[in-house]
């Protein structure tokens, strides 16, 4: 409890710093340029005196009445100044030097108002007075740490948005030519069926457009993983989950795989990142390990809330992704976390850096990754996420499954996708 004692400190400290508010900073501005050897950037002394002596002002009002509103307000006055300097293009290195330069400044004058009082303060009564005052001038570091990481968290956010622009227009411009590449392959192959010199040609052609796709989604898996750590923006499950099964069409029909979504999906929002790079993974992953002697391949995506926390909205998510492909040796299973890790390399092309990579971003975004899996039965892998409660527009709603093409309607896509790219005449 706040002795009477300590208020008239108090006030009178407070005074003090609003009466020498002027003089403490062009002291201040002083030690600068005697220490300022070599600097690249000076002291902006014009918008030092604009701004610092009125902050130092409001610095009084909390040490005199410590309220949030008394903090708050010496915080937006600190913010002023901090942002003025970092759009100038000044090194916070160097706002974190000079400021505590001016901390050293007023806690001197404080000390040495204390000493000046009469009769002299007990250390007792004065030590709440000096811990505002630390704290005020802890709020200047604060304050200015806050607005640089402000302006890094923009400027992370931007170049994540346009790295995964740049993995987004790279995919689709050579998504399109290689899986054209691939068909005229297919087609090529049931031409020459009987000219095994010529199959092994074919064989190669196709290896190296796999291997091409599969630069594609890596160089895609990575952009979402570089972005995740800069993005927070949650969408609509429904909507991530469809767009990236749309994203996966092309490879799940080459297989002939059933990509089956069971409804209704739980009314919520996903942090959009982390849940489409872990779909992408997930999902491209049944996709690939189909079992080829299978005539029904299917992969199965669903979701349901887990823990449902009325209080702040929050739910706990999980997706699981079945499919009754391969299916993973127990042996492996342990291991396919791991980067460069595949449970079987002979199947399809790949880097193994996928899961890894998933299981990462998810951890970091509060999420979890599980697998269970049985050779020649099939692998379901849940996905466990924090969720936020939203509600689906029934207008956005569409297909739930996709159904494996005949050779004959993927030549028919085939033939309209380079209608579509064909050059048209004025």
């Amino acid at each position: 409890m706040t002795s009477e004692r300590t208020r008239v400190i108090a006030a009178d400290i407070a005074a003090r710093i609003r009466a020498g508010a002027t003089q403490i900073v062009e002291d201040w501005i002083s030690d600068v340029f005697q220490q300022s050897a070599g600097r690249t950037r000076l002291l902006p002394r014009r918008a030092v005196r604009d701004h610092i002596p009125g902050a130092l002002r409001t610095m009084a009002d909390y040490v005199e009445s410590p309220s949030d509103e008394a903090r708050s307000a010496l915080l937006a006055s600190l913010e002023l100044h901090g942002r003025f300097r970092r759009d100038q293009g000044y090194d916070l290195r160097q706002l974190l030097d000079e400021f505590e330069g001016l901390s050293f400044r007023i806690s001197g004058a404080a000390f040495g108002w204390l000493l000046e009082m009469d009769p002299r303060p007990d250390l007792l009564d004065a030590r709440p007075v000096l811990e505002r005052i630390e704290r005020s001038c802890r709020s200047i570091a604060i304050a200015t740490v806050g607005i640089y990481r402000e302006s890094e968290m923009v400027h992370r956010q931007e170049l994540s948005r346009q790295l995964e622009d740049f993995a987004r227009a790279v995919s689709h411009e050579l998504k399109n030519p290689l899986n054209a590449a691939r068909l005229q392959a297919s087609l090529l192959r049931r031409a020459l069926a009987e000219d095994e010199a010529v199959l092994r040609r074919v064989s190669t052609i196709e290896s190296s457009i796999d291997r091409a796709n599969e630069l594609v989604d890596n160089i895609r898996v990575l952009a979402l993983a570089a972005s995740s750590s800069a993005q927070g923006r949650h969408v609509d499950l429904h909507a991530v989950i469809h767009g990236v099964i749309d994203e996966l069409t092309t490879a799940a029909q080459r297989r002939r795989v059933e990509v089956h979504v069971t409804t209704p999906l739980p009314p919520v929002s996903v942090e959009v990142v982390s849940t489409q790079l872990a779909l992408v993974n997930v999902l491209s992953n049944a996709i690939k390990y189909c079992d080829p002697d299978k005539k029904q391949r299917t992969a199965v995506v669903s979701a349901r809330v887990e823990h449902d926390d009325d209080e702040d909205g929050v739910s706990r998510l999980q997706i699981s992704v079945s499919d009754n492909g391969l299916g993973i040796p127990k042996e492996f299973q342990s291991h396919v976390f791991r980067r460069h890790f595949r449970a079987h390399p002979d199947r399809a092309e790949g880097t193994g850096l996928g899961l890894a990579i998933t299981r990462h971003v998810l951890l970091e975004n509060g999420g979890e990754i599980h697998l269970d899996s049985e050779v020649g039965q099939g692998t379901n892998i849940r996905i466990e996420i924090p969720a936020i409660h939203a509600t689906i527009d029934p207008r956005a709603t569409r297909p739930t499954n996709l159904r494996p093409l005949t050779e004959q309607s993927l030549r028919r896509r085939q033939d309209r996708e380079m209608d579509l790219e064909a050059p048209t005449s004025e």
